[in-house]
């Protein structure tokens, strides 16, 4: 659990700082880490609306990987909640 809260703390200082100069390019990546570790953290809420805010702004710019990556998470999170016993 103690790596989970690093990893969100660090990957949030990355949020900040991407805000702060405007480089918007690593926040997909960024937030894709988000929705991995509460997604991992069984918080499925913050995972799926990390996940939609990936898509969403991945979309938007045309950076493809992160959109590819959270479609696929969004799909697994929904195989997931059809599936409770899994998390």
């Amino acid at each position: 659990m103690k790596k989970y809260k690093e990893a969100i703390s660090q990957t949030n200082q990355v949020l900040k700082l991407c805000a702060r100069t405007g480089f918007k390019l690593y926040e997909p990546e960024a937030e894709l880490i988000l929705a991995k570790a509460y997604l991992f953290q069984k918080d499925r809420d913050k995972a799926k609306n990390f996940a939609n805010s990936i898509y969403k702004k991945a979309k938007e710019m045309g950076y493809h990987s992160p959109e590819i990556k959270a479609g696929q998470l969004l799909e697994k999170m929904d195989y997931l909640l059809k599936v409770p016993s899994i998390l």
